[in-house]
């Protein structure tokens, strides 16, 4: 969406000036104007000929109660620029988010592709009969804009066969399948699910995504999102427990029960009402079970508790990550990293803690490292995570320290904020520069790889020695 919203502000491709290069993208409509349409059909007609349009414009139905038709369908403002000539003018994201964008619309005003269905039956003896499937392309049609992406290689039949000729079989290889369970969904998967579901809108779909990933419910394998231990969890109690709300069909009659509100068809507080008393029972029987809920999340070991001497059990932090807690919890509030997880080889940083004097070490939370106590939960001292940098402002005598952004994203800032605004999104590196700055910003791109550039000069070096005087 980020990519979309800058194709849509517009980019300098040359001219100087920004250029809009699609439509808005926040919108799920399938109309089209006359003028992009009759602009595509020129295009089209004059490139690869008049068979490859339909007599007549392509129309498209809109989707039942739209209500996102204020904005015409998602396209390029002008159909005639090509992706090709984009080629460095556009980053390559940018440059493949158009050229999806583009094929598609144009792809959509032009005729169909005909295939040929070819089915062979080989006849081995009187017992055994094996059968082969492949097509033969006997029209390019909207394929010659928008080729179809293959998951797989496909059936080539040669086109000299014919009825009754002979085969010999070259060899034969046994292979038994059985039945699978459903494949996980990709990030495209979910959301064309989503959307023929009535989940959502085009403007909600990446920000579903990114939840999945933010409450660390499900994680990237092959290119799936594969569901965490986790996510695992706190679907099957939601569903158990609240099984009139984590539907599909609830969410998609809320949808369009709002849908309705906005074009005067329903009564809000109707709606509201109708919604609200079985929410409300359901929540209640929720809450009756609250200690049986809890209860799920909790696994037994074989350790007891230094402090209490009650049995150790495994919980899960806000961040959706197993933890060794007490199970005499809330009276006694001992908690320990599990064995062999990141939290148990905490780095030392050589420094005491200043209310204890029990080492500081450097540990890992939901907002990235930073400073803690060892003798933690007793003490419960934090600080960031310094670089032993100073901060450059004039005046500040403030250390540049680790940060992370609400999105979680590393970034480098002062100690001091918010008396020093200071903040970089490259990793500061002690290096004195020709010019005299202190400090260098560690960066890097696909050409040169990490590189090192002074953030006052501008001067650049592609290997530096930490520390090191020029």
């Amino acid at each position: 969406m980020s990519i979309a919203q800058r194709l849509y502000e517009g980019v300098d491709i040359g001219g100087g000036e920004p250029t809009g290069l699609i439509t808005y993208m926040r919108t799920d409509s399938t109309r089209v104007s006359a003028s992009a349409v009759k602009s595509a059909r020129n295009f089209l007609s004059s490139e690869y000929g008049n068979e490859f349009i339909p007599s007549k414009p392509n129309i498209f139905r809109q989707k039942k109660k739209q209500v996102q038709d204020a904005h015409e369908a998602i396209r390029p403002t002008d159909p005639t620029l090509i992706p090709d000539s984009l080629k460095g003018k556009i980053d390559d994201a940018e440059l493949k988010l158009y050229r999806l964008i583009w094929q598609r619309f144009m792809a959509s005003q032009m005729t169909p592709s005909i295939l040929a269905q070819t089915t062979i039956d080989i006849n081995a003896g009187e017992e055994h009969l094996f059968r082969i499937a492949g097509s033969i392309e006997k029209f390019a049609g909207f394929r010659k804009i928008y080729p179809p992406i293959r998951e797989r290689e496909e059936v080539v039949i040669p086109k000299e066969i014919a009825n009754g000729d002979k085969v010999t079989a070259k060899d034969f290889l046994p292979e038994q399948h059985f039945t699978e369970p459903p494949a996980y969904y990709s990030q495209s998967s979910l959301i064309k699910e989503l959307d023929a579901q009535g989940i959502g809108r085009p403007s909600t779909f990446s920000d579903i995504i990114a939840k999945l990933y933010d409450r660390k419910y499900v994680e990237t394998g092959n290119r799936k999102l594969v569901p965490t231990e986790t996510g695992l969890l706190v679907n099957k109690i939601l569903v158990e427990n609240l099984p009139n709300i984590f539907d599909v069909k609830f969410t998609a009659k809320m949808e369009e029960e709002l849908d309705e509100i906005e074009t005067g068809a329903e009564n809000y507080l109707t709606v509201l009402n109708d919604f609200y008393k079985p929410f409300r029972t359901s929540m209640d029987s929720a809450d009756e079970k609250k200690s049986d809920i809890k209860a799920q999340f909790l696994e037994e070991t074989d350790e007891k508790c230094e402090k209490c001497d009650s049995p150790m059990v495994i919980r899960f932090n806000r961040s959706g990550e197993k933890f060794m807690g007490c199970s005499g919890f809330p009276k006694c509030k001992n908690a320990k990293p599990l064995p062999g997880s990141k939290e148990e080889t905490d780095e030392p940083t050589g420094k005491s803690c200043p209310d204890c004097n029990n080492p500081l070490v450097i540990k890992r939370g939901r907002y990235g490292r930073y400073v803690g106590c060892s003798n933690y939960p007793d003490c419960r001292h934090t600080e960031s995570l310094g670089t032993d940098i100073a901060c450059p402002k004039t005046g500040c005598e403030g250390e540049i320290v680790e940060k992370t952004s609400r999105k979680g994203k590393l970034f480098f800032g002062c100690g001091r904020y918010p008396d020093c605004d200071y903040a970089t999104w490259n990793r500061p590196v002690l290096y004195s520069c020709e010019c005299g700055h202190h400090f260098v910003e560690q960066r890097s791109n696909k050409t040169r790889g990490r590189y090192y550039s002074c953030p006052e000069c501008k001067n650049s070096y592609d290997s530096i020695e930490e520390g090191e005087e020029t």
